[in-house]
């Protein structure tokens, strides 16, 4: 069974999963998200805070990003300074469901209960590198490998939880 600090096999895409990855690229979801990466590149994790919806990370240079679900995927919001009231709460929002598990679906890691604020809490002292897009989420990723790695299952009452993972690629 593979593990989250160990490094996966390595896979072999298809020509069709390659050009699906590809569209997701392309799409309004991906350039929102590739909107992120000028913001946070090369900036080194301080601080960090997790809620029921999302996570926040705070940059050394007092900037910070609050990485949250919305609408069904994983939204992103930077500033600088102090979070508002507002910023907290998209952390924290109610209408989504509870990620810590288990799940009874066929995701990876989905049948382990986990710790959201251990998880992010890894990237502390490490410099943002890249972002990776998916279909409705997407990773930070990091110097040496790692990423935080998110994804949206749903709950047992459907609603969308969010699960993220301190993962080495």
């Amino acid at each position: 069974m593979a593990r989250h600090d160990e490094r996966p096999e390595a896979g072999d895409l298809s020509e069709t999963e390659m050009q699906r990855a590809s569209a997701r690229l392309s799409s309004r979801y991906g350039q929102r998200v590739r909107a992120l990466l000028p913001e946070v590149k090369g900036k080194v994790v301080t601080r960090t805070s997790v809620g029921r919806s999302g996570y926040h990370l705070e940059f050394s240079d007092e900037s910070w990003v609050i990485c949250h679900l919305s609408d069904g995927i994983l939204e992103w919001r930077t500033g600088g300074g102090s979070l508002t009231v507002a910023d907290r709460a998209l952390m924290d929002l109610a209408n989504f469901g509870d990620g810590r598990g288990p799940f009874p679906v066929d995701y990876p890691y989905a049948n382990q209960v986990y710790d959201l604020g251990g998880e992010v809490a890894h990237c502390v002292g490490q410099s943002i590198s890249a972002v990776a897009v998916g279909e409705t989420c997407f990773n930070l990723c990091f110097p040496d490998g790692h990423e935080l790695d998110s994804m949206i299952l749903r709950d047992g009452q459907g609603r969308p939880a969010l699960r993220v993972f301190w993962e080495q690629w």
